[in-house]
């Protein structure tokens, strides 16, 4: 995880006046976090591809304020960078936020992964010559919308304002780092599973352009990819499960996320760590739980950073791919034990007790069409 991009970058729709501003603005002060503000549509395309525009009365060269807020945010190492009233920002706009939104980068400066990216949008219909998102830039977000609160929901917040206690991010930044690795790899593999048992469709279904879905939450790989780490980050910090569907949904559309809040419930399979330590029973019945547990075992055991314990799950991998051989799903063993080589975690520079597992796999996957690395090995 080090490294690693936080925070999603999302979008929160909602009438003017309801307060979409303020929640980010209170948000960010919980969890001690500065923000600066940008307005895109006070802005040219040039200010954020950071290309360098000459100032009208100095001659000098300059880039407008958003360079200025990253660089002050890139000094913290965190903070949000808070892109409001975002759907005032023209078509032209929209192109030149893509690389900041997808990247962050801001011409040659990259923003840091501590700092996070929100927006705030008023919809199309409810704003005076506002435009809608793009296709290519509603499919970077995710979308979530905010509704006028009840009477008495705004009177407890009139109560309450300015008395939250602070919970630094830094606390749960921690709590994330130490459970994100196992989460990632189990998400990964109910993805897999997921999608074999669903199809193409599923997986890409880009609405046309004219269609008003299209400027929202639409499914694409990037999105469900976004959608899994959003998910492995509400389960690395013991969060309700039911923010789970509410983050795919705002990345995918409502539809798919109960798909695969069904899925994921239906299909009841185990963690990674688990098949390896305490085995499981093969069902040759569910192809696509197979397919979900290859997945995620490779993930954990190319994941694992301490090398006597990789090296112990690599030799447990192998023996659960020979026991897929035995069982007549060779074909099945072919995906995970090529990769498995790929990670140099096959035959060659490993422990015995590695080779030992390895070698009856890769001889029987050697003999199969598709298991290019088998064969390399051993040959």
């Amino acid at each position: 995880i080090e490294g690693c991009r936080y925070g999603l970058k999302a979008c929160f729709w909602g009438p003017s006046g309801i307060g979409k501003s303020d929640i980010i603005r209170q948000g960010a002060e919980r969890v001690g976090l500065e923000h600066r503000i940008v307005i895109p549509g006070q802005r040219q395309p040039e200010d954020f591809s950071g290309v360098p525009i000459q100032d009208k009365n100095t001659g000098e060269l300059r880039i407008e304020c958003l360079l200025t807020a990253v660089r002050d945010l890139n000094t913290l190492k965190r903070g949000i960078l808070f892109i409001d009233e975002a759907s005032t920002a023209p078509p032209a706009v929209q192109g030149s936020m893509l690389t900041m939104i997808n990247d962050g980068v801001v011409g040659d400066t990259t923003i840091e992964p501590g700092v996070r990216i929100l927006l705030a949008a008023n919809p199309p219909e409810m704003s005076a010559g506002g435009w809608g998102f793009e296709p290519p830039m509603a499919n970077r977000l995710a979308h979530f919308f905010v509704k006028v609160p009840p009477v008495s929901q705004w009177r407890r917040w009139l109560m309450e304002e300015g008395n939250e206690d602070i919970v630094p991010i830094s606390s749960t930044e921690a709590r994330l780092r130490n459970k994100w690795n196992k989460c990632w790899y189990d998400v990964k593999g109910q993805l897999s599973g997921f999608m074999d048992s669903q199809g193409e469709e599923m997986l890409h279904n880009q609405p046309k352009s004219d269609d008003p879905r299209s400027g929202y939450a639409w499914r694409s790989p990037r999105t469900w990819w976004l959608s899994g780490r959003a998910v492995a980050t509400v389960r690395a910090l013991g969060m309700n499960d039911d923010l789970q569907e509410m983050f795919v949904a705002a990345l995918v559309g409502k539809g798919p996320a109960q798909e695969w809040i069904t899925y994921v419930a239906e299909a009841d399979l185990p963690s990674a760590e688990d098949v390896l330590k305490k085995g499981w029973e093969i069902d040759d019945n569910r192809l696509d739980k197979i397919l979900a547990v290859n997945m995620a075992i490779v993930s954990y055991v190319k994941g694992l950073q301490n090398k006597t314990e990789k090296f112990d799950m690599a030799a447990a991998a192998w023996m659960y791919l020979k026991r897929l051989q035995e069982k007549g799903l060779a074909d099945l063993a072919v995906e995970p034990g090529d990769e498995l080589i790929r990670s140099k975690l096959g035959r060659k520079n490993v422990p015995g007790h590695v080779k030992a597992a390895a070698e009856p796999v890769i001889y029987a996957n050697a003999k199969h069409p598709a298991a290019k690395y088998a064969r390399d090995e051993e040959r």
